[in-house]
């Protein structure tokens, strides 16, 4: 997935003496991500706007994830794909206009609770009056990397709402703010996971994970 570079959301955080208990996401669910942001292109090391959006498959169990990923550029170009996890044999499907590629990926999938590690940056408030919605915010890096996390999920029933991560390499610098919205548990279309025709075959590459 492509990621971007957006500014801080200006949302408002106050720490309290106390931790809260470290909560866990559904180890089966489904969501639609809003993406804002930017990138930095290798050609010219210039900051891109990009906005987007995905929905995801996310099944613990299984270790499997499935985005579906739409990408407008700031010239109006917009590419749309597939992308398909698959962490107990490590691998990265992508399919964009019906061509298969196969990547190696070595990143563990991500743990479904707030990792012990993770550090409270406080409480968020997000709407008004009777309609209020309390989160809590957490910030962590992301296991076997140096990515910064900051996570934010409902006070009640830990359902994650806004996530940023913030990624650097040798050549590019990028992130990704979601906003999170259509959260359910359990997976409806169980076919999200299963790799297409065009995957079979397919030479598996290196991975391009930047980092």
């Amino acid at each position: 997935m492509i990621a971007l570079l957006v500014p801080v959301l200006a949302f408002v955080a106050v720490s309290t003496a106390q931790d809260p208990p470290r909560c866990c996401i559904d180890k089966e669910f489904e969501a639609y991500l809003d993406e804002a942001g930017s990138f930095v292109s290798a050609q010219d090391k210039e900051f891109h706007p990009l906005k987007g959006y995905t929905t995801v498959a996310y099944d613990y169990y299984a270790k499997k994830m499935a985005l579906r990923v739409h990408n407008t550029f700031e010239n109006g170009t917009e590419i749309a794909g597939t992308l398909i996890f698959d962490y107990e044999n490590k691998l990265e499907y992508a399919i964009y206009n019906r061509k298969c590629t196969i990547h190696k990926y070595p990143l563990q999938m991500r743990e479904p609770c707030i990792p012990d590690n993770a550090t409270y940056e406080g409480k968020l408030t997000m709407g008004y009056g009777a309609h209020v919605l309390q989160l809590n915010t957490w910030k962590y890096i992301q296991p076997k990397t140096h990515f910064p996390v900051k996570l934010s999920v409902s006070v009640d029933g830990c359902v994650p709402v806004v996530e940023s991560i913030y990624m650097t390499g040798s050549k590019s610098k990028s992130e990704i703010v979601y906003i999170i919205s259509n959260f359910h548990a359990g997976i409806k279309n169980r076919k999200r996971f299963t790799i297409p025709n065009s995957c079979h075959g397919v030479n598996v590459k290196e991975t391009t994970l930047v980092g």
